[in-house]
């Protein structure tokens, strides 16, 4: 009984749901001990299919389109037509030699079973013959799982293929090339997309970058995802010519960091430091390639765990370099981690001894002062102003002008740092002395400065 249950189940898996109405027949015949009309019914079932696969393989494919146009004659004609058609697939690499040989082997059970021979199928025979037509071919989408991959790479030549280089529109180009694709041959596909990225043809190679990234952006699909995530980011993180190409894959999903072993981690932390430390000046800090723009995809999708015990260092880099990033700042709230961190290297920067430290913080606050206000507590607020108060004790110019004009250059903040001081005054205070050592000027900063 449970070897029929597993039939039904496996009946279900059948794509077009006509063939699997005519397979729960063939189910049908065999529960009764039909097993000849099993084998049968099996037989035309997965014949059908076949030459309804070839049609749509025909659109996009020449050998498919001439063998499917003689095949369709032949049937036209009531002549066989089995026999042609399988070695038509098998010479043309349109089906593995595995699946061409059980097409033939059925060919011959069905010739025995439809004829007066003698023959007697069995069981087993029929069982064999109902399974392998479901699980070789009926319950795949396409005919080949490797000829539609071979028509994208070669589209990868196509000065048009992706007509913006806006990633919403890549990722529909790619999903459209991908609707008649089996998940099986997502690891051959991504295979062969990594030879072309470091390809000579400056065409070839952005096409073929721009898939990649296509096939992970906004993409719960686990099996593209860790296809990419296994022979780009896990095989490929030793070589240098890939690079460029994992910060752009993780910035368009870091889900292809889930699962990553720890030696891969280590050397992605390799990459994304190098990267931090040599970006251009001029790059979008949005650009997938920038690594502003790959921790702002990471935060909030990546464990704050996981970026505390791999990227730290890198992060706190990414923080030193690029403060005053408003894209950088934006996207702070989806990470506790990343949000504190930032406001710590905030602090330091606003209340460096090094007077060209907090000079420049006091020159750049006024463009991120908004930004800022998003993500300061009233707490938050208060401190920062203390640390400016520092600087400008220490003799920073721009921070004693800041002082100054009681930091108007930055009046949400301000008033944000005002709030907190009326309200808790002790907390206000203890902060205070925390920073300075003493309560002692506190009432006179703050009168002065602040309220």
């Amino acid at each position: 009984m449970a070897k029929l249950t597993d039939m039904e189940e496996l009946a279900s898996t059948i794509i077009d749901k006509n063939v699997q109405s005519y397979m729960r027949e063939a189910l049908t015949c065999y529960m009764t001990g039909a097993y000849r009309a099993t084998i049968v019914l099996s037989y035309i079932a997965l014949f059908d299919d076949i030459i309804a696969k070839l049609d749509v393989l025909a659109k996009v494919n020449r050998k498919a389109r001439r063998i499917y146009d003689e095949v369709s004659k032949k049937r036209a004609d009531q002549e066989v037509f089995e026999s042609d058609l399988i070695n038509q697939l098998s010479s043309n690499n349109l089906m593995s030699s595995l699946d061409t040989t059980f097409l033939d082997i059925l060919r011959k059970l069905r010739n025995k079973a439809a004829h007066p021979s003698g023959h007697q199928p069995s069981a087993e025979e029929a069982r064999f013959i109902y399974y392998e037509s479901i699980s070789r071919f009926l319950s795949k989408e396409i005919l080949s799982t490797t000829q539609l991959a071979d028509e994208i790479l070669v589209s990868t030549g196509d000065k048009n293929l992706f007509p913006s280089t806006d990633i919403s529109i890549i990722a529909k180009v790619v999903k459209k090339e991908l609707e008649s694709i089996h998940h099986e041959t997502y690891s051959y596909l991504v295979n062969k997309l990594l030879d072309k990225v470091i390809s000579s043809d400056d065409a070839v190679s952005k096409n073929a970058s721009f898939f990649l990234t296509g096939m992970t952006f906004n993409s719960d699909n686990e099996e593209s995802i860790g296809a990419i995530r296994k022979y780009l980011i896990e095989n490929k993180s030793q070589d240098d010519k890939f690079y460029f190409m994992i910060i752009r894959t993780i910035t368009s999903n870091p889900k292809v960091l889930d699962g990553v072993d720890d030696i891969t981690f280590q050397r992605l932390r390799v990459i994304i430091e190098e990267r931090i430390s040599n970006v251009e000046s001029t790059l979008g800090h949005s650009r997938f390639s920038h690594p502003v723009s790959m921790f702002s995809s990471m935060f909030g999708v990546t464990e704050d765990s996981l970026i505390k015990r791999y990227f730290t260092d890198e992060l706190n880099h990414l923080f030193k370099r690029f403060l005053y990033s408003s894209y950088l700042i934006n996207n702070l709230g989806k990470s506790e981690l990343a949000k504190e961190n930032y406001i710590n290297t905030l602090y330091s920067k606003a209340g460096s001894s090094d007077f060209d430290t907090a000079n420049y913080f006091a020159r750049n606050c006024y463009d991120i002062a908004d930004d800022l206000d998003v993500i300061l507590t009233e707490k938050d607020s208060f401190v920062l102003v203390l640390h400016v108060i520092k600087a400008a004790d220490w003799g920073a110019f721009g921070s004693k002008d800041m002082r100054k004009a009681k930091f108007g250059s930055m009046p949400k903040i301000r008033d944000k740092a005002r709030s907190y001081d009326s309200s808790n005054t002790a907390g206000a205070m203890k902060l205070y002395t925390e920073l300075f050592g003493s309560d002692t000027e506190f009432n006179n900063d703050m009168n002065a400065y602040i309220r």
